[in-house]
């Protein structure tokens, strides 16, 4: 309990501090101070409070999470990490401290040039975080990568792994590291996020050629648990890993033999978990008799294998409800929505419930909502009144957006399968319009911009983004990588591109830095494969302003960087000028793309 405590006074910054007239004050008097001062615009006078509260009660949720969004909102987000790490382990149930740490795991995860953590959450908090289905898990990847590097065992298998080669690697994995396959750390982020270490992605595509080729699964391998979260990891990330030829051939026997075995009902155990490290469980011919006319004896490839196949019946049954309000526009729209019936983008798993923003009845459009990251976030942010429609070109993108939308009980939520160009004759208009990550995607985006802005009520606000010219330069480097290589947009093309990336041999290692993106099939191919893509400059989004009518409003960023940039320029926050010159200065300040608000004005009467 000491080494806790010393460890929470170092949080707070004040293990040192000499005893003051404040020193008497209770913890929650601290914090109300604390608050206080903070709507006064005091940060440093808050930040004193919430250290002197944390100081008094070092074992306060409470206070903890105060001075955790304290320091986030103060531009600190590395710093904040801790203390909001401390107080989920105090209350994991904590709807306001899963929220506040979400927020910062999502600014430590895409702050431009990386975050210095003054310390490594704990195993306990970061598992915590992974049983919790109200935080984005993938927003803590990074965090989960580093508590893992720092254990013995797998430091062992990487160093084995940069010095002795791959084989080496996986052979030490096998025996003086083998009790990493049990950690429940390195399980936990197996089964529930994307991997975004270029080095576990080797060593674990090596393990899992090892388990393939030496049928490692039947006798002296991995224990069960471990292949099943390998697998699952495999699912997450749709298979990008690169499989060699003799990998494919050994694939396809095993499926032979498994299918043989379901035909007769004769039983079956973790073979369908080997089976499934390369291949969704579902597409094995009689799939649907695993568990039931055909026994699976091993419990973790049984519940394996009941997840996916349930998964899949839900969402094929979800697309046949998904009603059609248009038809596609074109040549460019009928692509687009190929490649997304093909890989639904992103299959995200979970993501950090935000508050609720509104509280009154208002119409939102998502257009071009993928997956249903973004409207299953709209439908708890604009609150249980709201009317929320949310379209996309593809079907089974919207199936997937269904299937989560039940998960998290929404009943504000409708899909329905449309053209952004066919949305013009729609009796309806909206409140709020959200179209992030879409219209850079179409063959002219003006005037899919121009139709959404048709259905904005007047006085409506918009939440749009758009890719950057200048912070895409990587990106663009690929592209013209892949189109000098010839290689198609196909799952093997995709991984053998990968493969070579990070292997080097193609001198775009960049690539993996500049995106989390770079780590699933159907991210990869969103990122460098798409059909159709244009970038913008900011003078380019005035132009569009102009053009349209509409107002800008300000730029989706941590009010602290905000601050801190438009004060390098002496700008305000809507002067687009001002973000012109910021962004020459750091040209990867938006490397996602451009976020931004814009309202259309209120009628003259």
């Amino acid at each position: 309990m000491a080494s806790i405590r010393s460890s929470l006074l170092d949080l707070a910054g004040a293990r040192n501090r000499a005893p003051s007239g404040t020193d008497t004050l209770q913890a929650d008097e601290a914090r109300r101070r604390g608050q206080h001062a903070l709507t006064q615009g005091k940060r440093a006078e808050a930040l004193d409070w919430f250290r002197q509260a944390v100081l008094l009660a070092p074992d306060s949720a409470a206070a903890l999470r105060d001075l955790g969004r304290c320091l986030a909102e103060d531009g600190r987000p590395g710093e904040a990490t801790a203390p909001l790490m401390a107080a989920l382990e105090r209350a994991p149930k904590d709807a306001e401290t899963v929220r506040a740490l979400g927020a910062v795991a999502q600014m430590v995860a895409t702050r431009q040039g990386g975050v210095d953590l003054p310390r490594l959450p704990s195993v306990h908090a970061l598992l915590e975080v992974l049983d919790n289905d109200r935080l984005d898990h993938g927003h803590f990847a990074m965090l989960c990568i580093a508590a893992l590097r720092a254990m013995p065992g797998l430091a062992s298998a990487l160093a084995a792994l940069a010095r002795e080669g791959l084989d080496a690697a996986v052979t030490r994995l096998l025996g003086e590291s083998a009790g990493m396959l049990r950690d429940p750390l390195l399980i936990h982020y197996l089964a529930r996020t994307v991997n975004l270490d270029p080095d576990l992605e080797r060593l674990l595509t090596g393990l899992r050629r090892r388990v393939l080729s030496d049928g490692l699964y039947r006798r002296n391998g991995p224990p069960p648990a471990f292949l099943a979260a390998m697998a699952r990891q495999c699912r997450n990330n749709e298979y990008v890993w690169y499989e060699d030829e003799a990998e494919t051939e050994a694939v396809a026997a095993l499926a032979e033999d498994l299918a043989a075995r379901i035909a007769a009902n004769r039983k079956v155990g973790a073979e369908v978990s080997a089976y499934a490290l390369y291949r969704p469980v579902e597409t094995l011919p009689g799939a649907q008799s695993l568990g039931r006319r055909t026994p699976v004896t091993d419990a973790e490839a049984r519940r394996l294998a009941a997840e996916a196949l349930k998964t899949a019946a839900e969402e094929r049954r979800l697309e046949r409800e998904i009603p059609t309000m248009t038809p596609l526009s074109g040549a460019i729209s009928a692509a687009v929505a190929r490649q997304y019936e093909e890989n639904p983008y992103p299959r995200w798993l979970s993501l950090t419930i935000p508050s609720p923003q509104w509280d009154r009845e208002v119409d939102v459009l998502i257009a071009g909502c993928g997956t249903g990251k973004q409207a299953v976030t709209a439908g708890f942010a604009y609150g249980a009144r709201a009317r929320i429609l949310a379209i996309d070109l593809s079907r089974a993108s919207l199936a997937y957006a269904a299937r989560m939308a039940r998960h998290y009980g929404l009943a504000n939520l409708r899909f329905a399968q449309a053209d952004i160009l066919g949305l013009e004759g729609l009796e309806r208009s909206f409140d709020v319009i959200e179209c992030v990550g879409v219209l850079h995607h179409m063959a002219d985006p003006l005037e899919g911009w121009r139709v959404l802005a048709s259905r904005l009520k007047p006085g409506g606000l918009m939440r749009i983004g758009l890719y950057s010219e200048r912070a895409r330069q990587p990106i663009v480097a690929g592209r013209a990588a892949i189109a000098e290589r010839g290689i198609p947009p196909t799952e093997a093309g995709i991984r053998r591109f990968r493969r070579d990336v990070l292997a080097g041999t193609v001198p775009l290692g960049v690539l993996a830095a500049a995106s989390s993106d770079f780590f699933a099939l159907s991210d990869t191919r969103d990122l460098l494969f798409h059909v159709m893509e244009h970038r913008f400059t900011i003078p380019r989004i005035a132009e569009c302003l102009a053009t349209l009518g509409l107002e800008f409003g300000e730029f989706s960023l941590p009010r602290a960087d905000a601050d801190r940039l438009l004060a390098e320029v002496g700008g305000e926050p809507g002067d687009l000028e001002a973000w012109d010159e910021i962004e020459r200065r750091h040209p990867q300040l938006f490397r996602g793309m451009y976020q931004f608000t814009c309202r259309k004005p209120e009628m003259r009467r």
